[in-house]
């Protein structure tokens, strides 16, 4: 929501934002860190991205609060690790910064973090392409939201992508239809978590039948209840007519006098307007009217510039020819795919400005033979505008089979250089791989790639030959 979009990974994550602002009342941020001892004090080591004011913002009625999880103890000195309260530390012997940089992408690390909120019994919204495949006990929350993804995704897949291809989730569009401008998003998104409180509300109590007065066939006629409630939320929508009203069924502060009439008179009665079922539920009128929204298209032509729907749109064209679906469970990477989709380039090339070119040598090489290359000076027009941090992340974690890492002094010390460098190591340890193909420049230990990990050595070695090399590699994959 804040910044440009260049996947359909950003709205999926803007959306799992929103479902984090429209359920909860409090909102822990689970931070990776490891405490240090340097120079006879002791802190503590937040390796994090930066995040933006918006987010503060955006979730400061959730009254958020940084936790920092750390699973090890280290001694820095001289600017080094160099002792850990771990035998099989990932960072021991990097330089301070360097470990922070690489922390968040450590399996240890990840391990603790995914276990945590598993641990607690909390519901867990996941960024991090590694562990958000964790859903966690969402409870009604999780159930009425898959309920009205499923029924939102089929109900769009009607219309013929004549225009754009691009689905944007079910909450998003609701944001979008009430905000004028992108500038009004945030305000939209706050005014409709204050809408929805009645809602929120209902969703803390509905759990507390499982533990009332209630035989076992009563409390599975509930949920039956509330599921069709849930249900019928957006066909309801579908059909939704401001003059339409029917009483609120109130399930769980005793039944309503229409509704002990109709039982009584028919037991089995299913009523066939969903906008009868919807009703049954706070929740779901409530949200009946809030999917009475703008057509979806028009949505995405408001507030998204052509490069960012054709960037959108690839990726889903590409989800939509390997039929692959949206799933919270983890999913499984083929050779060739990332993230369920084909991949967009061959290699990306690694590198610092230093070195640019040696880079430069080899792109030339590998584009004369038609290698499908990420090499930034290609990609200008491309990259001109973007958030270059997110983008980057988004390139060298998900859309190239290999990435040729050109290690060197100038590599190790330098900002960007290691923020590509921790994308491809979360993508390598996802898929347990050698996707990072390290070709060394001089004698430099590169941190985060252990020195029995194979490397060509560009210095006894042409780039021809180099480029013979990933060639053979691109041709054993296919």
């Amino acid at each position: 929501m804040d910044g440009g979009i260049s996947s359909i990974a950003d709205l999926e994550a803007a959306e799992n934002a929103l479902q984090l602002l429209m359920w909860h009342d409090r909102v822990d941020v689970m931070i990776p860190a490891f405490k240090y001892r340097k120079e006879g004090l002791v802190s503590y080591a937040r390796c994090e991205g930066p995040r933006p004011a918006l987010a503060f913002s955006l979730f400061s009625s959730c009254q958020p609060h940084d936790v920092i999880y750390a699973i090890e103890e280290v001694t820095i000195r001289d600017g080094q690790v160099t002792t850990s309260s771990l035998s099989d530390s990932c960072i021991l012997g990097q330089r301070f910064r360097d470990a922070i940089a690489s922390y968040a992408a450590v399996p240890a690390q990840l391990e603790a973090l995914a276990a945590i909120p598993i641990h607690m019994g909390v519901p867990a919204y996941l960024s991090d392409p590694n562990i958000q495949g964790f859903v966690g006990k969402r409870g009604f929350f999780g159930d009425f939201y898959e309920t009205i993804r499923r029924d939102w995704k089929e109900s769009t897949a009607v219309i013929p992508d004549t225009e754009s291809s691009v689905e944007l989730p079910p909450l998003i569009s609701v944001v979008l239809d009430r905000a004028v401008s992108r500038s009004q998003i945030p305000d939209a998104s706050k005014v409709l978590r204050e809408e929805v409180g009645p809602a929120r509300e209902e969703m803390h109590l509905l759990p507390r039948m499982l533990h009332g007065p209630y035989s076992q066939q009563e409390v599975e006629d509930h949920c039956r209840e509330v599921k069709a409630s849930f249900g019928a939320v957006i066909p309801a929508a579908r059909k939704h007519d401001v003059s339409f009203r029917f009483p609120l069924l109130r399930l769980f502060t005793g039944a309503s006098p229409l509704e002990t009439v109709i039982k009584r008179l028919k037991p089995d009665y299913v009523p066939k307007d969903p906008r009868v079922l919807a009703n049954r539920t706070v929740t779901g009128r409530t949200f009946t009217k809030l999917f009475a929204s703008r057509s979806v298209q028009s949505l995405v032509s408001r507030f998204m510039s052509p490069a960012e729907i054709r960037s959108v749109e690839a990726a889903h064209h590409s989800r939509r020819e390997h039929g692959s679906e949206r799933s919270e469970e983890p999913v499984s990477h083929e050779r060739g795919t990332s993230k369920g989709t084909p991949l967009e380039y061959d290699v990306a090339l690694s590198f610092a400005g230093e070195d640019r070119h040696h880079a430069k040598a080899l792109a030339d090489e590998l584009c004369a033979r038609d290698v499908r290359v990420f090499y930034d000076e290609e990609e200008q027009a491309d990259l001109w505008g973007k958030d270059l941090y997110q983008h980057l992340q988004r390139v060298y974690r998900d859309t190239a089979r290999y990435c040729v890492v050109f290690v060197s002094a100038s590599y190790a010390r330098k900002q960007w250089p290691r923020h590509e460098l921790k994308q491809a190591q979360a993508r390598a340890f996802r898929e347990e791989s050698e996707y990072i193909l390290p070709l060394r420049l001089d004698d430099t230990d590169l941190p985060g790639v252990n020195a029995t990990v194979g490397y060509v050595d560009l210095r006894s070695n042409s780039v021809q030959k180099v480029r013979d090399l990933i060639l053979r590699k691109l041709a054993a994959d296919t």
